[in-house]
């Protein structure tokens, strides 16, 4: 549910039921995890994949990034996740990151990735089984179904298991649905208002660093503002972020 403040009522987005049952998930032994490494020839990177994922505006934090890497076929990806962090660890029978980097990897199955443009929302899953916790590295398949791949949707299967090939947990009937931003807030009710030219912020002196880098540029000593520069931004953004300027890579973004 949402709450709806203006109307003050709340929203059903999501429903089903839960049940304890009996029994252990099919594992994957070293065979069958052979046998899906040799459907899946094309090697992926880590990097490779998220920066994918950003030039699609999804800009993940580090508890959504679990893929160290990864191999691809025809309608299948085979992944290998990292192990949860300290702070991680404990926490749930399967961390939510876990659950939604396992979902990233249907969009990894197309043979054709989707337009920037073209949004996927995850609309339905007709069953989630957990057999047991999630801790240590883990490997996780995934599969789209036959047609899986239609105009309006996406649908498929993904399996969790240990690096062991004991099954963690499967998600089953998965089904993302295409759309896109406008059409998510048009449903929301929080379409795009008209643009509306801004007034002129008001003129504020500058810092006493960010004068000397001024200095430095004005001198056409380019590579010395350069540099007083990088470590002023590198210093407002930390402490935007409430960190420390030595934790900030200025060469990563900031996802």
């Amino acid at each position: 549910y949402s709450h709806r403040q203006d109307e003050d009522t709340w929203a059903l987005h999501a429903q089903g039921t839960f049940s304890v049952e009996q029994g252990r998930g099919p594992d994957l032994d070293r065979p069958a995890i052979e046998s899906i490494q040799r459907r899946c020839p094309v090697v992926v990177s880590a990097t490779a994949f998220y920066r994918s994922m950003w030039k699609r505006k999804l800009y993940l934090g580090p508890s959504a990034r679990w893929i160290d890497r990864m191999v691809r076929g025809n309608g299948e990806v085979f992944a290998w996740l990292r192990p949860a962090e300290q702070d991680e660890a404990g926490r749930y029978l399967v961390h939510p990151g876990i659950t939604d980097s396992a979902l990233q990897l249907l969009i990894a199955c197309l043979a054709t990735e989707p337009p920037a443009e073209v949004k996927l929302l995850l609309t339905e899953v007709e069953r989630v089984s957990v057999y047991a916790p999630a801790d240590g590295p883990l490997l996780c398949h995934a599969v789209l179904r036959e047609g899986a791949d239609r105009a309006g949707s996406i649908s498929g299967d993904l399996r969790l298991v240990s690096d062991t090939g004991v099954c963690i947990a499967e998600l089953t009937g998965v089904v993302l649905t295409k759309t896109s931003r406008e059409a998510v807030l048009r449903a929301a009710g929080t379409a795009r208002p008209a643009q509306v030219a801004a007034a002129p912020a008001a003129a504020h002196p500058p810092s006493a660093a960010g004068a000397e880098a001024r200095r430095a540029f004005q001198q056409g000593n380019d590579i010395e503002g350069t540099g007083l520069l990088r470590a002023l931004l590198t210093a407002r953004i930390s402490a935007t972020l409430g960190g420390q300027n030595t934790e900030l890579d200025g060469n990563e973004p900031l996802q």
